[in-house]
């Protein structure tokens, strides 16, 4: 979560299991797409 600006930055970003913001920051994702983070799901 901590580099997720920093990923912005940097243009595409893929954030490999992602399960544990839901217990540490659960709405980690509402916030970022706020900020104007592209954030989808991948299956």
């Amino acid at each position: 979560m901590a580099l997720t600006l920093a990923g912005m930055a940097a243009g595409g970003t893929v954030i490999d299991t992602a399960e544990s913001v839901g217990i540490s920051y659960p709405d980690f994702f509402k916030h970022m797409k706020r900020l104007g983070a592209n954030i989808e799901s991948v299956l």
